[in-house]
């Protein structure tokens, strides 16, 4: 979802009233389109908070599994 800002853009743009619209690429949207780089930086800075609590939540899921070895 976070990474496919290319492909996405490449292809549709967003695609059809939004149908492929991911956080990047709304992010790139706002900013560039409508010219509100407060709006599109306060997106892109939500989107790294999101993958960065996601991280958080793995790393220490992983670490958790790792202690219970057979």
């Amino acid at each position: 979802m976070f990474k496919c800002f290319a492909q996405v853009w490449a292809i549709s743009k967003g695609g059809p009233d939004g149908a492929t619209t991911t956080l990047p690429v709304y992010a790139f949207q706002v900013a560039q389109s409508l010219h509100k780089y407060d709006l599109g930086s306060a997106i892109s800075t939500l989107t790294v908070l999101i993958l960065l609590a996601v991280l958080i939540t793995h790393l220490r899921r992983m670490l958790r599994h790792e202690g219970e070895a057979p």
